[in-house]
């Protein structure tokens, strides 16, 4: 999986105490995207591709 993240502010991340929510450390707004892809012998292939 690739999972790109783009902040408003400090790159720099902390984790919620339930393990699972990561946050800004500054608390600036942050979007997050993911991809899930397979290597093959034939190249890479994504599997969250979405139509044009």
């Amino acid at each position: 999986t690739i999972e790109p993240m783009i902040t408003t502010g400090t790159w720099k991340m902390k984790m919620d105490n339930n393990g699972w929510t990561a946050r800004t450390r500054d608390g600036g707004y942050c979007a997050q995207y993911e991809h899930s892809l397979v290597i093959t012998a034939d190249g890479p292939v994504l599997l969250t591709e979405q139509p044009e």
